[in-house]
């Protein structure tokens, strides 16, 4: 099939001023027949396709666009502007209808109030994480010098016990030295006391004189007192030790109290951080929630005009102003009129020579030129369904 033409009962076209664009009757046609047809015809074995309102031939023809439903895909409410009419062109982006914004506005301002007490929680927050962060190193060195102070402490009453263990022994040990000196000497001095005794006066007066002796045993006899007294008072020193060694224990429960209060301290100091840490990313958290929701009320907010997401002419309003329209709901039909096509079903028999890619010449009552036009596809059956697609038209 080399080309095809759609033929209609002649008539007088109108001025090219007035001619009438074909989405125009489309539209009246696609109204009244349900969205779908647009004309009927048929394909006549030359290769000519016949338009006519009122068809005898059971080669059927159609007319048909796709249709496009435009509504508010987000929010929900009541409609308050619809900005088209049927027949207005619409393009891609334009807003064909608005829904009241008032409730939306109130959303906002609380997601705001919101958003505000929630950065607020968490600025106020952030600054007891950074005084806790900033209090425990100086709380950590003070408890860490106490307790160097204690282990100082401790040192020193050590060295304090060994000094005082030395003295006192060896203080005893000196006074045990002089007793024993002292008593040698006593009983030397006993010896030469009973010698003299014994010695008949002759002998005596040759050798030494009583007196002489006897007083020499007194002279031992104090010093051995005296070096006995000593002993004692060294002796005596001996609680010394103990009160030096219970300044060693006082020192080490120091040294003990110490460290318990460091490693408390840095216990603490963590648990502190660690639940004020959580605490701000909790609040953080809130903040991030807080935004999202502010977000999407900007974004119900702005869903309240509601645009075309697609060109196309205006069939019908589905909604009016004063209606309540749910979120997915169609306000207004659209239809592009660069999609029209023609669908016939031709018998089987009668293929013979149609393609896709055919050229066909559309002829449209109303219209002094035909549209140009193709075979898009071709089906084989009893009935076959051939779609014949519109190329670019400006009258389209």
């Amino acid at each position: 099939m080399n080309s095809s033409a759609l033929s209609a009962p002649s008539q007088k076209a109108p001025p090219p001023d007035l001619q009438p664009r074909l989405w125009v009757k489309l539209v009246i046609l696609l109204l009244v027949c349900g969205l779908l047809i647009g004309g009927v015809g048929r394909l006549n074995n030359g290769g000519t396709v016949t338009m006519s309102p009122t068809p005898d031939s059971p080669d059927v023809a159609m007319v048909e666009a796709p249709t496009i439903d435009v509504a508010s895909e987000a929010t929900a409410g009541r409609i308050v502007k619809i900005a088209v009419n049927p027949n207005d062109r619409v393009e891609a982006g334009q807003v064909i209808a608005e829904v009241d914004a008032a409730p939306f506005t109130k959303r906002i301002e609380l997601a705001k109030a919101r958003l505000a007490t929630a950065e607020a929680e968490l600025k106020r927050e952030d600054a007891a994480l950074a005084r806790i962060k900033g209090e425990t190193p100086l709380q950590q060195a003070i408890a860490e010098q106490s307790l160097a102070a204690a282990k100082a402490e401790k040192a020193k009453a050590e060295e304090s016990l060994k000094l005082t263990e030395v003295e006192v022994e060896r203080a005893v040990e000196e006074a045990k030295a002089g007793v024993d000196a002292a008593r040698i000497i006593r009983e030397f001095a006993r010896k030469e006391a009973d010698r003299y005794k014994s010695l008949s006066p002759e002998d005596a007066a040759v050798l030494r004189k009583p007196q002489e002796a006897a007083q020499a045993l007194a002279i031992a006899d104090a010093n051995l007192k005296l070096a006995s007294a000593k002993l004692a008072t060294a002796e005596a020193t001996r609680p010394r030790t103990t009160v030096a060694r219970r300044v060693v224990e006082e020192a080490e429960a120091g040294v003990t109290k110490a460290a318990k209060a460091v490693e408390l301290i840095t216990a603490a100091s963590k648990e502190q951080t660690a639940g004020a840490e959580l605490t701000v990313a909790t609040r953080r958290l809130a903040v991030e929630e807080a935004r999202q929701s502010l977000a999407i009320a900007e974004a119900a907010l702005a869903a309240t005009k509601v645009t075309s997401h697609a060109a196309g002419i205006v069939l019908r309003r589905v909604r009016n102003p004063g209606d309540v329209a749910p979120a997915g709901s169609p306000i207004v039909t659209l239809f592009n009129p660069e999609s029209l096509f023609v669908s016939l079903q031709i018998d089987d028999s009668r293929l013979n020579g149609i393609n896709p890619g055919n050229k066909v010449k559309i002829t449209v009552p109303g219209f002094e030129k035909p549209f140009p036009g193709r075979v898009h596809a071709v089906a084989r059956g009893q009935k076959a369904p051939v779609r014949i697609a519109f190329d670019k038209d400006d009258r389209l």
